[in-house]
């Protein structure tokens, strides 16, 4: 349920491209509800490439494809460089010519609601304040979603200018949907004049309830991370784990899912640990590729600095695979609620393996923790609740 407080086809697009005005039909209704279509509220969805690797596209594949997609005319207009295939002089066109094209959808599509998601990027956040101010000088209700863990506040600097700008334009938005209790906590201290609501992520369960893990009691445990492969989601610190404990002579698999700019500082990691025997770097993977590595794993080795509502973790806790993880973000509002993971210190590879140990020692404490994961979102993370929050939300405004 949303709390809110003082405060199998592709989406239509509306993209930042010469891709305006080429839709595509969302949700489940056949081309013989056009008309119907055309009478329900229009709100843009604004974001990344839904293909692209990232929370912030899953979140959006997530939107799409649930039943919100039925009850509103849902456009998605393309921001960011995801997707693309741009050069420098491509991006710079994009950046000024995108609030143009904004413009001309909204002239064109004529939405009630412009519902704009940011990524916890300095680039992302100001770039969004231009559609956030033409969405409101276009009287129209702006909804801001902030992915991530922190405040903006750390894009302006020393700046009173850039401080106060951010300010004003947080409070231009009609709603600011956060992802956490910690996140909520800490905008309305910033700020108690915002009108914020927490609406969590959430995620598609498997029909069949997974087995509960690890299924063997003498196999080695199979390890997952999945996400970017940036230092900041502590990857660097779960292959040292893994070196820590070959040293004790307890043999894992580590399987890295995914991609990002320290990629290949990664590979070279591996080798330099000497663990390229029990390490691999797998590449991104979608659908029932993801589906099945995270079935086939026992254990999401995911010690990250800073997060917002990870969907790594959701998705690994829904194929009952058991976290490691830290106790940043909005992590604790899952972990809380039973006990259904390990938490350990961030940039801590020592700590990391000492829990992938006690997982290996006791096979039946991972497996009642394999269980509760999985119930934890059964019951409270599931993508009908977030279109229901959304819903909620978007009839309010």
């Amino acid at each position: 349920m949303a709390d809110q407080r003082s405060g199998n086809q592709r989406p239509r697009v509306a993209d930042a491209t010469s891709r305006v005005g080429r839709r595509r039909e969302t949700g489940t209704r056949p081309p013989s509800a056009g008309p119907e279509l055309d009478r329900l509220s229009t709100i843009f969805v604004l974001g990344p490439d839904i293909g692209d690797v990232g929370g912030v596209s899953t979140h959006l594949a997530q939107m799409f494809s649930s039943s919100l997609s039925a009850d509103f005319r849902l456009i998605h207009f393309l921001t960011g460089s995801g997707g693309r295939r741009e050069n420098r002089w491509g991006r710079l066109w994009r950046a000024i010519y995108s609030p143009v094209q904004l413009v001309a959808a909204t002239a064109r599509h004529r939405p009630r609601i412009m519902h704009i998601n940011s990524a916890p990027d300095p680039k992302a956040f100001w770039r969004d304040a231009v559609y956030l101010v033409l969405a409101k000088s276009m009287g129209r209700q702006a909804i801001l979603e902030m992915h991530g863990s922190h405040l903006p506040t750390a894009y302006g600097g020393r700046s009173r200018v850039r401080q106060a700008a951010i300010r004003g334009i947080l409070r231009l938005a009609n709603r600011i949907v956060l992802v956490s209790e910690s996140d909520f906590v800490a905008y309305q201290n910033y700020d108690p004049h915002l009108s914020a609501v927490i609406i969590p992520n959430a995620v598609e369960v498997p029909a069949v309830t997974p087995p509960r893990k690890p299924v063997s009691d003498d196999a080695s445990l199979k390890l997952i991370y999945i996400g970017r492969l940036v230092r900041a989601k502590g990857i660097f610190e779960a292959v040292e784990a893994v070196r820590l404990l070959q040293a004790r002579n307890i043999h894992v698999r580590l399987d890295l899912v995914g991609a990002g700019p320290d990629s290949e500082e990664l590979r070279r990691s591996i080798v330099d640990a000497g663990v390229q025997d029990r390490v691999q770097v797998s590449g991104p993977q979608h659908g029932a590729d993801k589906e099945r590595v995270l079935e086939e794993s026992d254990v999401l080795v995911f010690p990250t600095y800073r997060e917002g509502l990870p969907y790594a973790l959701l998705e690994s806790m829904a194929a009952g695979t058991v976290p490691v993880t830290c106790s940043v973000g909005g992590i604790p509002d899952v972990l809380s609620k039973c006990e259904c993971g390990i938490v350990v210190p961030p940039r801590d590879p020592s700590a990391v393996a000492e829990a992938v140990h006690r997982l290996h020692r006791d096979r039946e404490m991972a497996r009642a923790l394999s269980e509760a994961a999985h119930r934890v979102v059964v019951e409270h993370y599931q993508v009908s609740r977030m279109a229901s929050d959304f819903r909620r939300l978007y009839e309010r405004m």
